[in-house]
């Protein structure tokens, strides 16, 4: 089963209850009616501009299993709190892009943060990386679009990750 594109499919959604095996396709909630979703176990990634725009969607739970989360898949969402799930390696260009997060920790099985990952996140101020990240802001080489810093238009004005040599991207 495959995910419907609701902003043009189903304009007046606002909220979706998922069956285990569905894919959650490039741009499949990216309106902003939908208030709420329920997500299955067994999903292994959201892809590209998932929940772009979704201005009433507050908070979102996110299943064991998901491994990647797409670019601009959060951008512009009004999703306060996020958890990443223990199996996430990877977060793509500007996923979370302009969030509202204050504070956000790095499951320690995240591998790869891309370029523009927190870009205009305004209000973060505390970032918890794991030891085990391997890339901060390294180009994705599926998507070398992009000139955002990683950590550009935040609060942040230090980054430091202890015992460990970095691979930085702009």
């Amino acid at each position: 089963v495959r995910t419907a594109y609701a902003p043009q499919q189903f304009p007046t959604v606002e909220k979706v209850t998922f069956e285990p095996g569905s894919v959650c396709e490039s741009y499949g909630f990216n309106t902003p009616l939908i208030s709420g979703i329920s997500l299955p176990s067994g999903l292994k990634k959201l892809d590209d501009y998932t929940f772009r725009d979704c201005k009433n969607l507050k908070s979102i739970v996110l299943p064991d299993g998901l491994q990647s989360i797409g670019r601009f898949c959060f951008d512009g969402s009004a999703v306060e709190s996020l958890v990443l799930p223990s199996s996430l390696e990877e977060l793509g260009p500007e996923a979370l892009a302009g969030m509202s997060l204050k504070t956000f920790t790095v499951p320690s099985t995240v591998k790869h943060i891309r370029q523009g990952c927190f870009y205009n996140c305004t209000a973060l101020e505390e970032l918890n990386l794991p030891s085990s990240l391997e890339s901060f802001g390294i180009t994705d080489p599926d998507y070398p679009y992009t000139s955002h810093k990683v950590l550009e238009n935040t609060l942040l004005t230090e980054l430091v990750l202890h015992g460990k040599n970095l691979l930085l991207g702009n």
